[in-house]
């Protein structure tokens, strides 16, 4: 969000945690893509072998390797569901409703802090307020939830 001091660090790496988290989950939908779509091709090369040959049995063990890691990555997404799911509810714990869409925008849709001034119908200091004012009511009613996740 632009060059500014962070006054509440705790609060603004926990809720960073999902905009990580994030990142990662489109590499990962990426990577499963790609998977999938190597997994077809060998599966169409397996399919017109005879049974029991030394390719078809290579190519059998590349297909199961990779039906396990787009499980594993399919496993890593939940959990970046699940902590997109603990951001909201952090979030939602705001009492101010500007503050909460201000968080919202910034930390769950990603947006630069001229598109939420923008939408907020406010100038980018009075995002930076919002912002500001919302952690520091985070970090301090929320602070077991913030301990946890250190």
């Amino acid at each position: 969000m632009g060059s500014y001091e962070v006054k509440h660090p705790a609060a603004d790496a926990y809720l960073r945690r999902y905009k990580d988290a994030l990142r990662e989950s489109k590499y990962l939908e990426e990577h499963i893509a790609f998977l999938r779509a190597q997994a077809t091709g060998l599966q169409r090369q397996l399919d017109g072998m005879p049974r029991g040959s030394p390719s078809k049995d290579r190519i059998a063990a590349i297909v199961s390797g990779v039906v396990d890691e787009e499980m594993a990555i399919i496993e890593k997404l939940a959990q970046v569901h699940e902590v997109r799911r603990e951001v909201m509810k952090c979030i939602e714990c705001v009492p101010n409703e500007r503050a909460r869409r201000v968080l919202f925008m910034d930390y769950i849709q990603v947006l630069p802090v001229e598109e939420i001034a923008e939408h907020i119908d406010r100038d980018c200091k009075a995002v930076y307020r919002d912002r500001r004012n919302a952690l520091a009511y985070i970090e301090e009613h929320c602070a077991g939830v913030l301990q946890a996740a250190a």
